[in-house]
């Protein structure tokens, strides 16, 4: 099978390249998230891995429930992602409820590997997000940043217990 680029890679491919700034992350709504891309699985390949479809037929889409997502640092693009998700596979659009209860995330150094980190969470933020919506597409779904990696061990591990005690206050019977 022929696989043919899409418009945003045509365009990609034909623009003159600009130097990408060096204190910020490098990724864009178009290359963070592309549900288009060969290998990511979309609603479609979710719903039918786990068996979506028949609860959705019962009316079972999330509707008046909550789903609160805990996340390191967020995604600075995440509207923007989650629309371009949503818009591909024809879900409803929504406004995400993005809160930082511990503080706002540090922008990341000029360092290449705190760059990579940041857009590393970024990518894993977007993935959660868009297949908490892919299986209930009317569920609100607030996302809860963390200013530290959650994989810091003792230096992160506080802060997400604190992440999770404010989720459980401000969000109560939320999942």
């Amino acid at each position: 099978a022929t696989v043919l680029p899409t418009a945003t890679q045509t365009a990609a491919a034909t623009a003159t390249p600009t130097a990408a700034p060096t204190a910020t992350p490098v990724s864009t709504p178009t290359t963070l998230s592309n549900p288009a891309a060969p290998g990511n699985y979309g609603s479609p390949e979710i719903r039918a891995a786990y068996q979506i479809d028949p609860l959705w037929q019962q009316g079972i889409t999330g509707k008046n429930q909550q789903v609160v997502v805990t996340v390191s640092y967020g995604d600075p693009h995440l509207q923007a992602d989650f629309d371009a998700y949503n818009t591909y596979y024809g879900l409803p659009q929504q406004t995400l409820d993005i809160v930082a209860p511990l503080g706002p995330t540090p922008p990341p150094t000029g360092d290449p590997f705190n760059i990579k980190e940041h857009n590393s969470w970024a990518v894993e933020t977007a993935l959660d997000v868009e297949m908490v919506h892919a299986v209930a597409p009317d569920a609100q779904i607030i996302v809860l940043t963390s200013p530290v990696d959650s994989t810091e061990g003792t230096g992160g591990l506080p802060q997400f217990r604190q992440l999770i005690q404010y989720a459980m206050t401000h969000y109560p019977g939320a999942i």
